[in-house]
């Protein structure tokens, strides 16, 4: 027998939806807290909330896609290893390795220091830039709008 879902999510849940929809509108917590009739530190509370469970559901997400691409990159191996030795295959198996490092972040973060068209130091640019994944950037964005 198919599950059955509620037709309407309970109240809370539908509050803290709203209020992260408000928050990713623009709104301030201020304005978030008027709108819903709540204080601003409840307003708060209910984003911060909010986006502590998306985190942890696409963090849940990202190990199982991790783990089917570790699967596949397995396999591949696996299929591949028997011709190792051809010059071709043995190439092929070092990017798969190469490949495997980058997903388990095996590397160190790459370190670009940032200049200006003469080579000279950017004014105010005093600080040591990281080249980081698309992923780990999202997670920063998120910690930070959360703290706002």
């Amino acid at each position: 027998m198919p599950q059955q879902y509620p037709k309407r999510l309970p109240a809370r849940l539908e509050h803290h939806i709203h209020a992260l929809e408000l928050r990713k509108a623009g709104k301030t917590y201020l304005q978030i807290g008027q709108e819903l009739g709540i204080s601003l530190s409840c307003a708060r509370r209910l984003v911060k909330k909010a986006c502590e469970a998306l985190r942890g559901k696409r963090e849940e997400e990202a190990w199982e896609v991790l783990t089917l691409e570790l699967q596949r990159l397995d396999a591949q191996v696996e299929a591949l290893w028997p011709g190792r030795a051809d010059p071709q295959v043995a190439n092929a198996l070092i990017r798969i390795a190469d490949h495997r490092a980058k997903l388990l972040a095996l590397f160190a973060p790459a370190r670009h220091e940032v200049t200006g068209s003469n080579g000279e130091p950017l004014p105010g640019a005093n600080q040591t830039v990281y080249v980081i994944g698309t992923a780990e950037a999202q997670t920063i964005g998120e910690k930070l709008d959360a703290e706002v």
